[in-house]
């Protein structure tokens, strides 16, 4: 299956950890909202990301990207 979207395939793993595979992926761009790690598998009713949601995300990135500013 396809990603939602592109990822940094030489920061993403996966493990296996009694008898659980975990699998991290590393977004191309960060500040992206994914409504859901493969394609074809979004449920509208569990996707909509509230507001608060969306201001965390973009505080997150602005931080990461001027992190001498408070």
């Amino acid at each position: 299956e396809q990603f939602y979207s592109k990822i940094k395939q030489n920061d993403s793993f996966w493990t296996l950890e009694d008898g659980m595979i975990h699998i991290t992926l590393q977004k191309m761009n960060k500040a992206e909202i994914w409504l859901a790690a493969l394609k074809g598998h979004l449920n509208q009713n569990e996707a909509l990301l509230n507001e608060e949601d969306k201001k965390k995300i973009m505080l997150e990135k602005f931080q990461e990207e001027n992190s001498g500013f408070d």
